[in-house]
């Protein structure tokens, strides 16, 4: 019926008839494909989609389009500033041929890589590529030319202003906000229709364009470190729950062990020690190993400054996180083994672990959802994955194989047409704690997010955050109901250390 009907604008009664018939089964089998899951499916997971779908379909945030309309004209105009500075035509500067030929030229050699995807050698111009970092570093006489490529290649800012405009009521400027229910793998939101709200730099134009209607203001809560201390207190980590109980500075703490002759390290005086301290707890947590470690630092890691740290000193920190971590590094052996029992238990098995369930290619959640690893699977040897950003010794290896999920299809599928565009995901142990923490820390901010719709509107959540939009006179209100709602562990989650901190405005400038 489609295909029949396919580039015709105006249909025939016989086309109208074919097609009408198609859109009635689809409706038919969709109906039934919602009977068959809503009876499985949590009650709370359906207030969630619901929730989802209000803050599309009755939107309270509004758009600044003025001060959009400013912000475009203003990188447009940067944009052509930086392209006539550097001299060189766009069309030289953006394609990567013509990039290198123009390095050439100036008598330096263009940085290279291997590439994940084809294993061959490639140019090095992405703008997180280290080697492309260090080429740049070692060349400031020619910044106008990095910069001119670099804001000719960045299009992200130009086209999410235009689509902000684009998707703003004309008449009431009202937001629409497209978030996908249960996007990621781990169960978060994603962006939809191109408007990622999701990764809106704090501080930028554009996110503090989201205005409240007169009268009203933008309440932000953000559960403060709640992966970090998730993870904690599901590996039973209880010095640094103590930590997080006492209302220390758990960055700041790991920071004193790194810079013992700096310590007692503070954020004031301290700014260095504690980010890095920061990116330890983050990162380090889930298994990164020192070489990541130290390509994440150089890359300039969560949007800082350049870092670069010797081998030594990189395996040296990563070494500490491990040895003054045990419980948390314990958990990944933990997953490890139970990556095993998830691949060859009966489908129909499973035994409680924590406050999950494992089974067949899943980890049961406790609010009734699972992660799932369909097709979970050993790959032949690990040589496939030794051109991986990440150092093969940092996998869970088993004798010559490793575990693999592919997170779409099993892998005796023969519907190779259906399968062509999908990814094998690479898992191991400490990736799986990864999965597993994102997961039960959304399971919280979702939960805490419901019941603070119950009193005010939710317009809005980024990753932790949860953004209202209240009367004037209740903002103050609103916001100590939010931090107390989100500072409460759930009934599951006896002794998990939570907090949070947030504030308001006229605009979402949080």
């Amino acid at each position: 019926e489609l295909k029949s009907t396919k580039g015709i604008r105006d249909l025939s009664p016989e086309l109208a008839q074919s097609l009408g018939g198609y859109c009635i089964q689809d409706i038919n089998l969709t109906h039934a494909v919602y009977y068959a899951i809503a009876p499985k499916y949590p009650a709370r997971e359906m207030d969630l989609i619901h929730l989802h779908t209000t803050m599309f379909t009755k939107p309270l945030l509004e758009l600044n389009t003025i001060a959009v309309h400013e912000y475009l004209e203003e990188t447009r105009k940067l944009r052509a500033e930086k392209i006539e500075k550097s001299g060189y035509p766009a069309a030289q500067l953006r394609s990567n041929i013509k990039f290198a030929a123009l390095i050439k030229e100036l008598g330096l050699e263009p940085p290279m890589k291997i590439s994940v995807t084809t294993g061959k050698e490639t140019y090095a111009f992405a703008k997180g590529d280290v080697g492309y970092q260090n080429f740049v570093n070692s060349n400031p006489e020619y910044s106008h030319i990095w910069e001119a490529r670099a804001s000719e290649k960045s299009t992200i800012d130009r086209t999410r202003a235009q689509r902000f405009l684009d998707a703003a009521d004309p008449d009431t400027r009202k937001m629409s906000i497209p978030l996908n229910y249960y996007g990621a793998h781990t169960g978060r939101a994603s962006g939809g229709d191109k408007l990622n709200f999701q990764n809106l730099k704090r501080g930028s134009t554009l996110r503090k364009a989201l205005v409240a209607p007169e009268g009203y203001q933008v309440v932000v809560a953000d559960s403060s470190n709640i992966e970090a201390r998730v993870l904690a207190w599901l590996a039973k980590q209880d010095d640094i729950i103590e930590q997080y109980e006492d209302g220390k500075d758990v960055y700041c703490s790991f920071a004193d062990k790194i810079f013992p002759e700096l310590a007692p390290t503070n954020k004031k005086d301290h700014p260095f020690e504690r980010f890095l301290g920061k990116v330890c707890i983050l990162g380090l947590g889930f298994g990164m190993g020192w070489r990541k470690f130290q390509a994440t630092l150089k890359a300039g890691a969560l949007g800082n400054d350049p870092i670069d740290l010797s081998d030594k000193k990189a395996k040296e920190i990563v070494e500490m996180y491990r040895d003054s971590n045990m419980q948390i590094a314990a958990l990944w052996k933990t997953l490890d083994s139970h990556l095993f029992q998830m691949r060859n238990c009966h489908p129909d098995d499973k035994f409680p672990w924590s406050v999950c369930d494992i089974g067949y290619q899943y980890i049961g959640l406790p609010n009734g959802m699972r992660l799932t690893y369909p097709g979970l699977r050993r790959i032949a040897s690990a040589d496939a994955w030794r051109n991986s950003d990440l150092a093969v010794d940092d996998y869970a290896v088993f004798g010559d194989q490793e575990l693999v999920s592919n997170n779409v299809v099993h892998p005796d599928t023969p519907d190779r047409e259906f399968a062509l565009h999908k990814q094998t995901r690479k898992t191991y142990g400490a990736k799986v704690v990864e999965n597993l923490v994102q997961a039960l820390a959304r399971i919280i901010v979702m939960d805490q997010m419901l019941d603070i719709n119950k009193v005010y509107p939710v317009v809005l959540t980024v990753h932790d955050e949860v953004i209202c939009v209240v009367p004037d006179d209740q903002a103050q209100t609103a916001l100590d109901f939010m931090i107390n709602t989100m500072s409460t562990p759930p009934e599951w989650a006896g002794g998990l250390p939570l907090a949070a901190e947030g504030g308001f405005d006229t605009c979402y400038s949080k």
